[in-house]
């Protein structure tokens, strides 16, 4: 038996023990999210999210979930139907998708609205493994007998009045409830159709539908209550009957379903259940009676969806009022995520809509981290600086953690506006863009905020801030790129020359280049110390095979980050990275199960050995991929003629184990070592040799400002 049902929830995730052949992509933000409808076929639980798209187990005991977001233009599900060959999905505004599609050992979605009226999907049914019925909001109803290849409005007087808020198979024939009218059937395949009901159903606005093969029986929902009807499947005539006994008086059912013995039913009142010879409704447990959405029996459990609260199982056979809901959410996560932000090896912190959550386990498991944290359900961005930590929020203003989220403080000390958007660093200096377009900075030892906009346009839009050495770079939206060579101390100088789109959405720094994305023409270079005399030049188009499939635009850039001797740009459902200035761009690891339809605003890494990439998609929570799959750095990297550093700096052991010897020709001026992220960790002599020793493991680049201009090598200490 095939059901279907509807009521909130969202999406996404994928398990490392589900993934095959390759590491994907997957969720590694908090768990949690909201269900609106489900199916069950043969050995797998398919979920419908209100805005997270689709999620899997094919584990008999539900242990683990995987997303299934790739090829989906909405993440919007209102119907999941599986006709016993295909698996398809309505969504609320981008139509039917089938789950057919390969790339490989890969599978995504593939849009089928051929012929739709209307791409907004109340429900779907099958009729048999090729031929579906799809009901739409303000399109009536349509039908295909191709696998959706096309769709074919039914045209018929009786039903052309009625929006059809659900469907199902009742043996042969197909059942529809309406809005206003009732129940109607047809037993010709959707050709003709029939009143199907008594008096009291006659003008009802139908909710929901569940039949019952073995006894032949539909239940129904409509704004009086829940009825039952006999014959179901091939009656001429209907009787209602009232379905309520056992129940309490004002309940409002929420799903239903059956396995053809017993009947199943989340309300706003708890979860009940009866047999199906003899109706008589006892209570099965409560999970939260404002949360529930849908339920349905999938072997020997019952599998619970809810409203933010994930998902839960209950074996069968321990139906009854005491009844225990267990968490079976692992892999299910779509939350929205606001921000994500990294501190060393292991620690990672998310803004989401419930709040911060910090993991100090490379996001195996998080913590609520919300104490002292105002406003903490709207926070918009999160920086790490050393061990502590900022977050900057949409109403309270800006919040500082030195115990890694535990306990936070106010540091609004100047800000007239508690509306902030981002955070950024300079060398010395936090800096913060509120929502009027303000650029304000502040020491981190002593918290006075100021503004920092002299030389900017009135009604700028800041969105994306870097730096290299003492220069300032800023990004805007329509006016472009503006730089201060003073570390903030001075204001600020146009410098748009070579840069085809004003539309500056993200910057970052690496070796002697800035690189800027935009909305709509990729990404920018210069060369960072002179942005302002040499311009900017296009680097090479970006895309990926997969993401280039599914019509994804690789040219509007979203966000864009550095680390490990790569520069990373994002876009809707891809990310990509080059190591080679941007002359190439490659896939930033496999990049299945990055949603297609969500977007990617903020990108960073931890520094452990293996290495990881995070980045948040707004309905689907946080993505993480290992970074071994990219390839190792091309040499040229470091001994390019633009830095000139196979010349200008020699490290002898290089790799070392903390100890090294350092040579640097030019006249070296500031020598600095920073890690993958840019960040300073230790500052040297301004000496052209000298031994140098490292506390600290990992990869790491010697910088170096000289009579020759910025040199940079790899210094790797084991």
């Amino acid at each position: 038996m095939k059901t279907i049902f509807q009521y909130s929830f969202k999406f996404i995730l994928l398990v490392a023990s589900m993934v095959s052949a390759y590491a994907h992509f997957g969720s590694r933000g908090p768990l949690g999210g909201s269900v609106n409808c489900m199916t069950v076929f043969d050995s797998t639980v398919y979920i419908g999210t209100v805005s997270g798209g689709v999620y899997e187990s094919t584990n008999s005991k539900l242990v683990a979930w995987r997303a299934r977001p790739v090829g989906l233009k909405s993440g919007k599900i209102t119907a999941i139907v599986h006709t016993g060959k295909y698996l398809f999905a309505g969504t609320a505004d981008s139509g039917v998708f089938r789950f057919t599609g390969f790339v490989g050992v890969d599978r995504y979605w593939e849009k089928k609205n051929s012929g739709l009226g209307s791409t907004q999907i109340i429900a779907l049914i099958s009729v048999d493994s090729v031929t579906l019925l799809a009901s739409t909001v303000g399109g009536g109803l349509f039908k295909t007998v191709n696998k959706g290849e096309s769709w074919i409005a039914v045209s018929n007087p009786t039903l052309q009045n009625f929006d059809i808020s659900s469907m199902v198979k009742a043996g042969n024939r197909i059942v529809v409830g309406t809005q206003g009218g009732g129940i109607y059937v047809s037993d010709d395949t959707a050709k003709t159709w029939k009143n199907f009901n008594d008096n009291g159903s006659q003008n009802s606005n139908v909710a929901l539908l569940s039949y019952n093969e073995k006894t032949d029986e539909l239940i129904v929902t409509n704004e009086v209550g829940m009825f039952l009807v006999g014959n179901a499947g091939q009656g001429s005539t209907a009787v209602y009957t009232l379905a309520e006994n056992g129940l309490p008086n004002g309940i409002k059912v929420i799903s239903i379903s059956n396995n053809q013995d017993n009947w199943y039913i989340a309300t706003n009142m708890g979860l009940f259940t009866s047999s199906a010879s003899a109706l008589n409704w006892v209570s099965i447990g409560t999970v939260n009676l404002e949360n529930l959405t849908a339920i349905v029996p999938f072997r020997t459990n019952l599998v619970l969806g809810t409203k933010d609260l994930g998902i839960y199982k209950t074996t069968l056979a321990s139906a009854s009022p005491t009844t225990t809901w267990t968490s079976v959410s692992t892999g299910f996560n779509n939350q929205k995520a606001y921000a994500v932000a990294t501190s060393g090896q292991f620690i990672i912190a998310a803004a989401t809509e419930k709040g911060v959550f910090i993991s100090k386990d490379l996001a195996s498991s998080y913590v609520k981290s919300n104490n002292g944290l105002e406003d903490s359900l709207n926070v918009t961005d999160l920086l790490f600086l050393g061990s502590n930590l900022y977050a900057s929020t949409a109403n309270a203003g800006i919040f500082f953690s030195a115990d890694t989220g535990r306990t936070w403080n106010r540091i609004n000390t100047g800000l007239a506006n508690k509306n902030i958007q981002r955070l950024f660093r300079t060398n010395n200096q936090l800096v913060a863009f509120d929502n009027l377009g303000n650029v304000l900075a502040t020491s981190t030892s002593t918290i006075n905020w100021a503004s920092r906009n002299s030389g900017l346009p009135i009604g700028v839009q800041p969105r994306a801030l870097t730096f290299v050495n003492d220069t300032v770079i800023l990004g805007t939206f329509g006016t472009g790129v503006f730089v201060n060579v003073n570390g903030l101390e001075t204001g600020w100088s146009a410098a748009n020359a070579g840069l085809d789109n004003l539309e500056v959405t993200s910057l970052t720094s690496f070796g002697p280049f800035v690189f800027a994305g935009t909305a709509g023409n990729g990404v920018f270079r210069a060369k960072a110390w002179r942005v302002s005399q040499d311009g900017w030049q296009a680097t090479a188009p970006l895309g990926i095979s997969h993401t280039n499939l599914m019509g994804l635009n690789g040219s509007h850039i979203q966000a864009m980050a550095t680390n490990g001797g790569y520069v990373f740009a994002s876009h809707k459902g891809g990310l990509l990275a080059t190591s080679d200035h941007g002359n190439t761009w490659i896939a930033g690891g496999n990049q299945f199960n990055l949603p297609s339809y969500a977007d990617i605003y903020r990108i960073d890494f931890t520094t452990n050995t293996t290495g990881r990439v995070f980045v948040t998609t707004p309905n689907n929570s946080i993505y993480s991929n290992a970074l071994s799959e990219l390839p190792a750095l091309p040499t040229g990297l470091f001994n390019s003629s633009e830095n000139n550093a196979s010349n200008g700096i020699k490290m002898s052991p290089n790799p070392n184990s903390g100890s090294f010897c350092l040579k640097i020709e030019g006249r070296p001026e500031k020598i600095e070592i920073v890690n993958t992220l840019g960040e300073i960790v230790k500052e040297l002599p301004s000496l052209s040799e000298q031994n140098v020793e490292m506390d600290i493991k990992g990869m790491f680049f010697i910088r170096a400002n000289t009579k020759n201009g910025l040199q940079i090598q790899k210094l790797i200490v084991e």
